[in-house]
């Protein structure tokens, strides 16, 4: 059961990412860029909670990795829900 939990996250994750790439290239929406919420992670592990903008906030090194690694862990955390509520 956990283990198909996980790949439904990552696989609803990718799907949404693709959809994004799908919008970029045929309704030019611009997709979100996670390695700001790397960055606001990375900076947070510095004891850094608020920013005025996190896109004028010094970058960090792997920031791109860390935004892209918690964007797929939120997509698994969310598949986990259901079966903690039923």
């Amino acid at each position: 059961m956990v283990v198909k939990t996980v790949i439904t996250g990552i696989g609803a994750t990718l799907i949404m990412d693709l959809w994004s790439w799908c919008q970029k290239d045929l309704l030019k929406i611009l997709p979100l860029n996670y390695a700001l919420v790397g960055r606001w992670i990375l900076w947070l592990s510095r004891g850094k909670l608020c920013h005025r903008t996190i896109v004028s906030t010094p970058e960090i090194a792997g920031e791109r990795l860390t935004g892209w690694v918690f964007h797929y862990l939120t997509g698994i955390v969310f598949a986990f829900v259901p079966l903690v509520l039923y």
